[in-house]
């Protein structure tokens, strides 16, 4: 009988080393993160340094909350030269300027930005993909909950079939608890931050990781280089 071969499942730098190291290397190729936190926690922060941090892999945003061109100012800050950077924008439906690296879609349509999507994964069958959804709070204010589920279980399916990794993003304390609890089953992990009164915090389950800390509430700072943690 032969040995069937289990291939081993790589990681994708969070782009903050000291949380690849918390993650026993960043996050799982495959696999979709849930990004939950309150308004001014970081969590664009977090975004783009994941997003920014391979040279070698595309990256794909599609923001709900911000106009296009800042959200590519913004990455050109993490990387200068980013010729792998596609943005979705569906944050408005009535701006139609033309700009490199740009795809304009309805705003939180989830049709355009299926299409959109499928048009970037068939550009690059061979080419390794991160992407965030900034955020996904928006989309489920300006679509039935029953359409955002069907359509994250279909963008999921198709980055774990690629082997690709997925952030998404969603707003603290905007919806009901029972949201919350479909988005991460939905989700192969989660990483909640929460503010105390010593500090800011990450907290970090679901993860494939040995780390003694997946219990702990780990401090974590944002700079001028962006987030770091403590």
């Amino acid at each position: 009988m032969k040995k069937k071969i289990v291939k081993k499942r790589t990681r994708a730098s969070t782009g903050i080393p000291a949380f690849n190291k918390l993650l026993s290397g960043g996050f799982l190729r495959g696999s979709s993160v849930l990004l939950i936190g309150s308004p001014r926690m970081g969590k664009s922060l977090f975004s783009s340094h994941f997003i920014a941090t391979d040279e070698n892999e595309i990256g794909v945003y599609v923001t709900t909350n911000n106009l296009g061109e800042n959200i590519k100012k913004k990455l050109l800050t993490f990387r200068k030269k980013f010729t792998g950077l596609k943005i979705v924008d569906a944050y408005t439906s009535t701006s139609k300027k033309k700009e490199s690296g740009i795809i304009r879609v309805g705003k939180s349509n989830l049709s355009d930005i299926s299409v959109a999507l499928s048009e970037i994964f068939k550009a690059y069958l061979n080419k390794p993909l991160r992407c965030v959804i900034d955020s996904v709070s928006n989309l489920i204010i300006h679509n039935s909950i029953d359409d955002v589920a069907n359509f994250l279980e279909d963008v999921i399916s198709k980055f774990r079939e690629k082997n690709d990794v997925l952030l998404l993003v969603v707003e603290q304390g905007m919806h009901d608890e029972k949201i919350y609890v479909l988005l991460e089953s939905l989700t192969d992990s989660t990483i909640e931050l929460e503010k105390k009164s010593d500090g800011k915090f990450l907290k970090i389950r679901g993860f494939e990781t040995e780390s003694e800390k997946l219990l702990e509430f780990v401090p974590y700072k944002i700079t001028r280089k962006g987030v770091e943690l403590k």
